[in-house]
């Protein structure tokens, strides 16, 4: 029975993975015969396949060069787990690069749909609506688009096409993702958004070490999504343990956490610091790519507002903040937020990367009671 609901859950997850699938089926099978698809649908997954390319052709055994650094000088002294295994994939793979990461990425997004199925049992235990909220937590959204059509037929007058202007109000045109499951269309983020639930999996299920590991791989892999999960989980293991006093959590298990947090601070903040080509990166990356009041409101207006009915006077408050999965999801939703508008108070280093649907995700799982109440009200 147990292995009959596994399977159950890896072909609902497979579900949830369609629009990525249809997404890339157009890709390599939907074009005309003067173009010839890659996989590579994004500027920079070439740069992450040359970097790869350094373990395929056997330059690089652990650690490699950075790709776009021309001095033959330079140490190899990059080291990444998911450009380490797509390098040995494609070198014992006999396929095209851009074939390679579209798979590692389709890969991931299953994995990540199926962490998104468990954090929901966990969040809504007994079955009732499971499978619909996890549809809204993958796939719902804001209302950008509609707010953009709306644009269309006033504003603009219509000028122009629906599709010209759906994704105005959108930032990047709509490239930089800013609910949850659109972001997946890119591989690497597949692979981080994978790593980032899970750690939230391995919390809701108090396996602190365990989290306290995933949260170093991640903090190896990618300096947003690791900062952005660090922040988070820190924020809340400190005001479980020393605020709230929560018997959930034991003085080892605190300090697991502060390990890993110790370690992504030590690891961006002082031995990547004396790589020069490190510093000469994060000088370039530091870009102001921030977003405006009249892009986030319509992004994340409906789980802010739901989020507000879950707690909209004080026993619901009280009830709803007794769990400690509910403060969880309450710091996500907070600092996910902040992180991505941090330019109001410290100089701005791409804001951008700190959306890609975290906060989305965190408030929808915030605003859980008002989901389950409105859905009970349109079932009466």
């Amino acid at each position: 029975m147990k292995q009959k609901n596994n399977i159950k859950k890896w072909l609902f997850a497979l579900l949830l993975s369609t629009p990525v699938l249809i997404l890339y089926g157009a890709h390599f099978f939907y074009h005309d015969n003067s173009h010839k698809p890659t996989g590579l649908i994004q500027w920079e997954h070439s740069l992450y396949m040359l970097s790869a390319k350094e373990y395929k052709t056997g330059d690089a055994v652990l650690l490699y060069q950075y790709p776009l650094d021309d001095s033959e000088q330079s140490p190899k002294a990059f080291f990444q787990p998911q450009i380490f295994l797509l390098g040995y994939l494609w070198k014992w793979i006999p396929a095209s690069p851009g074939i390679i990461l579209s798979l590692f990425g389709l890969l991931f997004t299953l994995l990540t749909f199926r962490t998104v199925i468990e954090i929901v049992e966990r969040v809504l235990p007994g079955g009732k609506y499971q499978k619909l909220v996890a549809v809204l937590f993958s796939w719902g959204g804001g209302l950008l688009s509609l707010s953009g059509a709306l644009l269309h037929f006033t504003y603009f007058k219509s000028q122009g096409n629906l599709a010209d202007h759906l994704f105005f109000l959108d930032p990047g045109n709509g490239g930089w993702s800013l609910n949850f499951g659109r972001s997946l269309i890119y591989p690497l983020e597949a692979y981080y958004h994978f790593i980032f639930l899970f750690a939230i999996l391995l919390i809701l299920r108090k396996q602190f070490l365990y989290a306290a590991i995933v949260m170093i791989l991640l903090s190896i892999s990618h300096p947003y999504s690791s900062t952005e999960l660090t922040a988070i989980i820190f924020t809340w293991v400190m005001a479980e343990y020393f605020y709230i006093k929560s018997n959930e959590i034991k003085a080892k298990d605190f300090w697991f956490i502060v390990v890993a947090v110790v370690f992504h601070i030590v690891y961006y903040g002082v031995l990547l610091r004396q790589i020069p080509i490190y510093k000469t990166i994060s000088q370039h990356a530091a870009l102001d790519w921030s977003y405006k009041a009249w892009q986030f409101v319509p992004a994340y207006c409906l789980v802010w507002l739901l989020s507000l009915l879950a707690v909209k006077n004080i026993p619901l408050l009280k009830k709803h903040f007794a769990s400690s999965a509910s403060r969880l999801f309450f710091c996500w939703g907070i600092v996910a937020f902040l992180l991505s508008v941090h330019g109001f108070a410290i100089k701005p280093v791409q804001p951008f990367h700190f959306t890609r649907g975290y906060e989305y995700a965190g408030y929808l799982l915030l605003s859980k009671p008002a989901i389950i109440a409105m859905l009970n009200y349109v079932k009466r």
